[in-house]
């Protein structure tokens, strides 16, 4: 870490990776102070810093002769195309939203359909029997007693029992 002195304080400047191996944002105490790009392949970094720019050769030079704190690139959350709100779907899911007056994520199967379903695993009650149900449609919740949703079957058995 290349510590500087600033007024009897100490401060720590952290280069954030924002594109991978390409950009960076130089901040310090979580203002931004400069930024390190790529030139292209073989032609190096420029480095903008405290009003001065810089060309360096290579990554290894750079994180040698600059010592900051480096923070890589944040992974990217990816989720599944067959979920709504986190609960699973039998197709893909159009619209997906959630239903506050059923309390459950509903969505549609195609992109102009009228007809509504909800998304994950249920209970419904038909008759006297309980039925283990996934994604019902909507109006069998409306119509039915029902407990859910369930994000999967084994977490739905266990209320079961």
């Amino acid at each position: 870490m290349q510590v500087i002195q600033v007024k009897e304080k100490t401060m720590t400047v952290k280069a954030k990776g924002i594109v991978k191996n390409e950009f960076w944002v130089l901040t310090e105490d979580n203002k931004r102070v400069g930024e390190i790009k790529s030139n292209g392949v073989g032609r190096g970094y420029t480095v903008s810093f405290q009003g001065h720019k810089e060309v360096v050769g290579s990554m290894n030079k750079l994180k040698k002769d600059l010592n900051f704190e480096w923070v890589d690139v944040p992974k990217r959350i990816l989720t599944q195309r067959d979920q709504v709100h986190d609960y699973p779907t039998d197709a893909e899911p159009f619209g997906g939203v959630w239903d506050l007056q059923h309390r459950c994520p509903i969505y549609t199967k195609e992109k102009n359909s009228k007809s509504w379903f909800c998304a994950g695993w249920y209970l419904l009650k038909k008759g006297k029997n309980w039925k283990q149900v996934f994604c019902p449609k909507l109006i069998n919740i409306e119509r039915y007693e029902h407990r859910g949703p369930y994000k999967t079957s084994e977490e739905l058995l266990k209320v079961k029992a």
